[in-house]
C-alpha cells in the first residue's frame, strides 16, 4: 500500500469515525452551505482545546470550506478568507 492509499484511507476511517463521536458533524454536513469533513474536525478539535480566535484568516481558502468551518464554531471571531487563484472557487 503506498502513502497516498494510506492516508486516504486514514482520511476516510477519520470521517466515519467522526460521525459516530460527533452528531453535530451530520447536522454541519446537512445546513451549512459548504462542508468538509476535515475542515470541521480541525476546527472542532480548537474548540475542544479551548481556542478562542477573535480573528482567523484563511488564505488559500478555495470555496470556502474552512472559512464557513470557523464562522460557525467561532462565531464572535471576524473570519478573512482569500482565494488568489480564480479558477478554485
Amino acid at each position: 500500500m503506498n502513502e497516498l492509499t494510506r492516508n486516504t484511507l486514514l482520511e476516510k476511517s477519520e470521517a466515519a469515525l467522526a460521525l459516530m463521536f460527533e452528531p453535530s458533524l451530520i447536522r454541519a454536513f446537512l445546513t451549512w452551505p459548504v462542508f468538509s469533513v476535515t475542515s470541521f474536525l480541525m476546527v472542532s478539535r480548537l474548540v475542544r482545546l479551548g481556542v478562542r480566535p477573535r480573528t482567523i484568516i484563511d488564505v488559500g481558502a478555495n470555496i470556502g470550506q474552512f472559512g464557513v468551518s470557523a464562522a460557525k464554531r467561532f462565531p464572535e471571531a471576524i473570519v478573512h478568507s482569500f482565494e488568489p487563484v480564480p479558477e478554485c472557487y
